[in-house]
């Protein structure tokens, strides 16, 4: 059966136009329709967390809505293309739809769960608790390099490895050179 699916979108700064992908909708008109999210580490923060809020009940609104006209009678509005149309064309600022495309499956939840982890879903990246040595003098090597530009062997010196014994180490020398 021939499908149709959105990408849903969250764009913390319309004037950047930078978005991530945050769910996927699937469904046909007279048929069944499925909703899928994913919140958790979302791109692109910059100075709008506040709009998290606002993000995860407009999610609510819109899985309650559309489970809602799924489940709806014959004599009740029903989840259509149109409905979805209307809300690509009305939410055009923070929350966006794409343009639909077409699926081939047997029902709107085997759509969702194909495109899903392709197109939506973020691995996690899990991240050290601390910084280790090494990890540190990059940093402040990478700042002095991006900011300050400061060139690795002119203002820029590593410091040599050495070993004694079966001791080993390496000896710091200040990036800062005085001018």
């Amino acid at each position: 059966m021939s499908y149709r699916y959105w990408i849903i979108r969250f764009v913390p700064n319309v004037v950047r136009g930078e978005f991530s992908n945050i769910g996927i909708v699937c469904g046909r008109d007279g048929g069944d329709w499925a909703v899928e999210f994913d919140l958790r580490s979302i791109r692109n923060l910059g100075n709008f967390e506040s709009g998290l809020g606002e993000l995860s009940r407009w999610r609510m609104w819109f899985t309650r809505a559309l489970e809602a006209r799924s489940g709806a009678s014959p004599n009740s509005r029903q989840a259509t293309s149109t409905w979805i149309e209307h809300l690509r064309a009305r939410q055009a600022n923070s929350v966006q739809f794409s343009s639909p495309a077409p699926i081939g499956v047997n029902m709107a939840r085997e759509g969702v769960d194909l495109l899903f982890p392709h197109l939506v879903e973020r691995t996690q990246v899990r991240r050290r608790q601390g910084l280790d040595r090494r990890n540190l003098r990059a940093e402040v090597r990478a700042v002095l390099e991006y900011e300050s530009d400061f060139v690795l062997g002119r203002d820029l010196f590593a410091g040599p490895r050495f070993q004694i014994g079966k001791q080993s180490g390496g000896q710091e020398f200040s990036p800062l050179v005085a001018s």
